[in-house]
């Protein structure tokens, strides 16, 4: 187990409490730490943590990640994704199953305040979930009332971060002019807030279950690393549930803001064939005639592979085999295999499988002209992200299949034919 410690009040308590249970269960506890070098007294911070650390005599593992401050979504959001990758590098360096950050009550209420100002709706106001992945927030329930005297019952040292009292930062102005006072006025706030999530978590629970189990299945189809969406049927669904189902898919783990849910709304009123959208999570939502499509992985990096007679090939996103039947003659293909002349495919030299580039050109089977090939992907209707993923067996911009669509006139069989070749290419993509 690693967990987070900054030095502060609640994750010196969090430290404190884990340990006594360390020592009564016998499980393993790392100290990590991350120091951004942002204030002038950082570096005291992690020499208390370290200190802490080695009186208990509990592995010490500190990380300081470049920050430029250079985020669109600000300052405090890269940190806050440095941090977490920061202490995702040492749970693997130490082999450990859980990180555990000390977020407490208070943290929840300014995390649902700074949300519904900012209009993540619903999912946004279900808060910050006790688990979530392999990151544990113990203390939840708990408000930094109650980790204050805590700390002065148990004598545990901490410090105070220079910038808290800073109220032009958005968090702070919540926690000491909304927060605070309210606490005093409602000292059950936490745990009443705290129950609300808890509800909410559990109706965005539900909302999921019956997207990923009822709606998914009625409007749309799995294909590979890509969702395809019936248009008629999808665009009848209410404009809030379409946008939540493309969230579950993209990034089921994290809400969206607001300019998410804004800008998708605009690309969803849109009829424009070939409208690309770039989602939150790394994916990507294309307008494809009478479709929507999903592609919920990144688009593949291109690659160039030499290719020899009896090879397999291992692609990123798909096999390419070319195997020899010298001798014998093959009437029907199996499913994704085209049988070509041999000694023609040979006759071109030295043979590469790579994506298509503009300036390809081929002689489609059946035509005595050379085509582009992306006029013959426009022509056979291929979609957007299909071309992106689009191999060819080529010498040069010359292009002699492309893969699961056409060959060559140049390599057909013809009654001349002494040696046949058959070649197979299943994209793992699409499945196709």
């Amino acid at each position: 187990m690693v967990v987070a410690v900054s030095g502060g009040l609640d994750s010196m308590v969090c430290l404190d409490l884990l340990d006594k249970l360390r020592q009564e269960y016998l499980f393993s506890l790392t100290v990590a730490h991350v120091n951004h070098h942002l204030r002038p007294d950082s570096d005291k911070d992690q020499a208390l943590v370290e200190e802490e650390a080695r009186h208990r005599k509990l592995l010490f593992q500190v990380r300081s990640p470049d920050f430029t401050g250079e985020s669109g979504d600000g300052p405090e959001a890269q940190a806050r994704e440095l941090r977490y990758a920061a202490l995702e590098s040492i749970r693997q360096e130490v082999g450990a199953d859980l990180i555990v950050t000390a977020h407490h009550g208070n943290d929840q209420i300014e995390t649902i305040l700074f949300r519904l100002q900012s209009g993540a709706g619903a999912p946004g106001l279900a808060g910050i979930p006790e688990r979530r992945g392999r990151i544990l927030r113990p203390l939840l329930s708990f408000s930094r009332q109650d980790l204050e005297q805590y700390a002065q019952a148990n004598q545990i040292n901490y410090c105070e971060d220079s910038t808290n009292r800073d109220e032009s930062i958005p968090r702070n102005f919540l926690r000491h002019r909304i927060v605070t006072p309210w606490q005093a006025k409602v000292p059950s706030l936490t745990k009443q807030i705290q129950h609300s999530v808890k509800a909410l978590q559990s109706m965005e629970a539900s909302l999921k279950y019956l997207i990923e189990q009822y709606l998914l299945p009625s409007v749309g189809k799995k294909l590979g690393a890509h969702w395809v969406f019936n248009g008629h049927l999808f665009d009848m669904l209410d404009e809030d549930l379409k946008i939540r189902t493309i969230q579950i898919l993209d990034s089921p783990a994290e809400p969206w803001r607001r300019k998410d849910w804004n800008s998708l709304r605009q690309t969803l009123s849109s009829r424009k064939t070939g409208l690309l959208h770039p989602l939150p999570g790394g994916s990507y939502l294309l307008r494809n005639r009478n479709q929507w499509i999903l592609r919920v992985k990144p688009l593949p990096k291109r690659v160039t592979v030499p290719v020899l007679p009896g090879e397999r090939v291992e692609l990123p996103s798909g096999i390419f085999v070319w195997n020899p039947v010298s001798g014998k003659t093959i009437e029907e293909p199996r499913p994704g295999c085209e049988i070509v002349d041999e000694d023609c495919l040979k006759a071109f030299g030295e043979l590469v499988l790579r994506h298509w580039q503009d300036g390809d050109y081929i002689q489609p089977l059946g035509m005595h002209g050379r085509k582009k090939v992306s006029d013959l992907l426009i022509d056979l209707k291929v979609d957007r992200f299909s071309k992106a993923n689009q191999y060819v067996l080529a010498q040069g911009k010359e292009v002699l299949w492309v893969c699961g669509h056409r060959i060559s006139e140049q390599i057909k069989l013809t009654p001349r034919t002494r040696n046949q070749a058959e070649l197979l290419f299943e994209n793992l993509v699409t499945g196709l």
